[in-house]
């Protein structure tokens, strides 16, 4: 069995002063990861669809801090050693594929090897609509962009297109320390590995 602590990523607590020592701390106690979760924005409004409270009321507004995941796993992976650093989970409908596929690389590159990707396709259609996705399109839209990053990660040269967008050949590199292996398996919803459960009706039937 191994443990993880959620690292203190919005509210009050989201600062470098707060962070680093919370981090350091955690890997001397002998923690096996350290996680961030993921919003973008959080909207003004957002209809009472969260999955995970009793009457569906998101707990955070709109004014409360909160920090992009992986920068702050890579600030933290600085001041680390040996710890896991994992998305708990990174939404994939928020973000260009070829540019998650090039931070993800570049933070794995950088703590050696130290990351668990888990990922997600969003419950807020809010944020997703406000960031340019399709809410009602973002498993089939998620499958598209898995099949992207690991292509990124695994090839010397890919071609892929993405929301019917032209089809462009490149390398985005630096590659990631486990080269054509998935983000690691051991994550909290899914692993591109594994399929990607989740709360909806299509998450439940995989």
């Amino acid at each position: 069995m191994e443990f993880g602590c959620h690292l203190p990523v919005y509210g009050p607590a989201a600062t470098r002063e707060v962070l680093l020592p919370f981090a350091r701390r955690m890997e001397a106690l002998g923690y096996d990861s350290l996680w961030a979760s993921d919003h973008v924005v959080i909207p003004y409004r957002i209809a009472p669809h969260y999955p995970y409270s009793p009457d569906g009321r998101f707990p955070l507004t709109a004014d409360v801090p909160f920090l992009e995941p992986l920068t702050t796993l890579a600030l933290v992976a600085g001041v680390t050693e040996r710890v896991q650093l994992g998305t708990s989970i990174l939404v994939l409908p928020h973000r260009n594929p070829v540019m998650a596929a090039k931070m993800c690389a570049t933070l794995d590159h950088l703590s050696g090897g130290r990351l668990v990707l888990g990922v997600g396709v969003g419950w807020m259609r809010e944020e997703i609509e406000l960031l340019g996705g399709n809410y009602d399109r973002r498993g089939a839209w998620s499958d598209e962009a898995l099949a992207v990053m690991r292509a990124c990660w695994r090839d010397a040269r890919t071609a892929h297109a993405v929301r019917g967008r032209r089809k462009t050949t490149a390398r985005p590199s630096p590659d990631r320390r486990r080269h054509d292996r998935p983000p690691h398996s051991r994550t909290l919803l899914a692993a591109v590995a594994r399929p990607v459960g989740g709360g909806s009706a299509p998450g439940r039937r995989r």
